[in-house]
């Protein structure tokens, strides 16, 4: 698991460093452009053994068409079992790469950072998790305001009271979303 997230972070650096051919000037960059884009999430994941649903969104600050800062929530619901059941709320910050971005169909990277809590039920209340998930998307351009993103992530969660808990939330996702703004 770890090793996957060391991958991921690789991977994003990696290819910053590749595209980065910006000419270069006494005074810095000689210009930059800026955008940003937003919209909805659905993952499918497991959660305990059970086929379960995300639901999110995210909103970010574009910078040269390749290279995003943002924001991003999603609720997680997984249903009753022996076990317990609940939903997992998770936000937190993202840094992204969208490699060659003008061609239509392109690959993105994103890793989410942040925290949330657990709430299995009213008789246990909530405990506070960590959350960090790695994502890589291939990108198709619909439209020059739209993209549809269709990918894969691997969502890492710790702190809870339950070693146990920590392994059976934690785990791979396949993720959709259509995002708009200006790239």
């Amino acid at each position: 698991m770890k090793a996957f997230l060391l991958l991921a972070f690789t991977l994003i650096i990696s290819t910053s460093f590749a595209n980065a051919s910006e000419r270069e000037t006494l005074a810095g960059l000689a210009s930059y452009e800026s955008g940003g884009f937003g919209g909805p999430t659905v993952a499918f994941t497991e959660i305990i053994n059970r086929a379960s649903w995300s639901i999110g969104g995210k909103g970010v600050w574009l910078i040269n068409h390749s290279y995003y800062i943002g924001g991003a929530g999603y609720n997680t619901f997984f249903p009753e079992t022996s076990d317990g059941g609940g939903i997992l709320l998770y936000e937190g910050l993202i840094l992204g790469y969208i490699a060659r971005p003008n061609r239509m169909f392109h690959f993105s990277f994103e890793m989410l950072i942040g925290g949330g809590q657990l709430i299995l039920d009213e008789r246990s209340g909530t405990d506070a998790i960590f959350a960090a998930e790695p994502q890589v998307y291939l990108s198709v351009n619909l439209s020059k305001v739209a993209v549809l993103n269709i990918g894969v992530s691997y969502r890492y969660i710790h702190g809870n009271n339950s070693d146990y808990l920590d392994s059976a939330l934690s785990g791979a996702a396949l993720n959709t979303n259509i995002i708009f703004g200006k790239f």
